[in-house]
């Protein structure tokens, strides 16, 4: 079984005399980046909690995957509180299985730390996309309610 990451942060970078912020967004499967060099779609990796399908959650940074080279998106099943990943472009193509559970909680989890770090008033550049600080509080919610619905659903022997 592989392990899955959501790792949002916001970095300082120093370029000469002066220094920007940046966020550092990237998915890692078992401590190792994935889709490196593209940007995230966490509209598509939310969704990604609720049922089967191909979710382009790499994307260029306009937001259209086919820019970036991208005609397919993850190919993600769930079976018996697994969850699939059949990822073809960007290459390599990959297979993982993530526990169901610790899926959701990792993105969960790594969506509830950025929130810490964004800003209080305005917008904020993640992924393709501009959020406001209400937009992003509502994916994390959505991911909140999957971790709810698989953990009740786990309680009751439902894989």
């Amino acid at each position: 079984m592989n392990t899955f990451a959501l790792v949002i942060q916001r970095e300082k970078v120093k370029k000469g005399n002066r220094t920007s912020v940046q966020w550092r967004e990237e998915i890692q499967v078992d401590g190792q980046r994935c889709g490196q060099n593209y940007c995230l779609d966490y509209y598509e990796l939310v969704r990604s909690l609720s049922a089967d399908g191909d979710y382009f959650i790499f994307t260029c940074g306009c937001g259209e995957a086919g820019c970036a080279g991208i005609s397919e998106g993850i190919r993600i099943r769930y079976a018996a509180g697994v969850v699939e990943w059949h990822v073809v472009e960007p290459a390599p193509e990959q297979r993982f299985r993530f526990a169901e559970q610790q899926y959701a909680q990792a993105i969960h989890a790594g969506l509830s730390a950025a929130t810490k770090a964004l800003p209080s008033k305005g917008t904020f550049p993640l992924g393709y996309t501009f959020f406001s600080r209400t937009q992003f509080k509502q994916c994390v919610e959505t991911a909140q309610i999957a971790c709810e619905r698989i953990e009740f659903a786990g309680a009751f022997g439902r894989d």
